[in-house]
């Protein structure tokens, strides 16, 4: 909840057009998927009832190659993906 907020104050300052108004947007966007990846975790845990519903394969795989295209500036994903996975 640290992170939300502190990026959620960045945010507050800075115009959309900023330059680097992307980042604490991401971070936001990251937060939020942390937060659902643990409460689908606990759940799982205890035994609760896991909601299935369809996905996008195309979804999945693009924002995964996002987050692992910044780890390393010397590597470049490339996908090529059906439109209807």
């Amino acid at each position: 909840m640290g992170m939300q907020g502190y990026a959620s104050l960045m945010l507050l300052d800075m115009e959309p057009t900023h330059p680097h108004y992307d980042r604490p947007k991401h971070i936001e966007d990251y937060v939020k998927s942390g937060a659902d990846l643990t409460t689908h975790l606990l759940s799982f845990a205890q035994g609760g009832r896991c909601e299935v519903s369809p996905t996008r394969v195309n979804d999945i795989l693009e924002k995964s190659s996002t987050l692992l295209d910044r780890t390393k500036k010397e590597i470049t994903i490339h996908t090529r993906v059906a439109d209807d996975l």
